[in-house]
């Protein structure tokens, strides 16, 4: 009885061992694929970062043409603009029965 208990665990034991040399040999392989993909992956990095300077250099190209378009139609609607308060308008609060509305100064 003692023989086969002792049987029993020396079983265990090698189904232990083997499965620590099966992790052991996943492990190995795991690190050799991982040691060569980081360089593939720090170019990865590299292409990405370059597209999304480009990107951004484009976008800033955009808001510029936007800007230059938009100031000067700003700058003749302001000079048409038939308030009497230009360049400074000012608010005033006046109450009303519902609400404040703003109205506009007259100077």
């Amino acid at each position: 009885m003692q023989r086969k208990h002792l049987v029993q665990q020396l079983t265990a034991l090698r189904l232990d061992i083997d499965h620590i040399l099966t992790l052991q040999t996943s492990l190995n392989h795991y690190e050799y694929i991982l040691s060569h993909c980081q360089p593939a992956y720090m170019s990865y990095l590299n292409v990405t970062s370059t597209i999304v300077r480009g990107d951004i250099s484009n976008l800033i190209l955009a808001l510029s043409c936007v800007t230059v378009g938009y100031m000067p139609m700003v700058l003749v609607i302001c000079e048409c603009d038939p308030m009497p308060c230009r360049g400074h308008r000012q608010f005033l609060m006046v109450e009303t029965e519902l609400n404040f509305f703003p109205q506009p100064c007259s100077l």
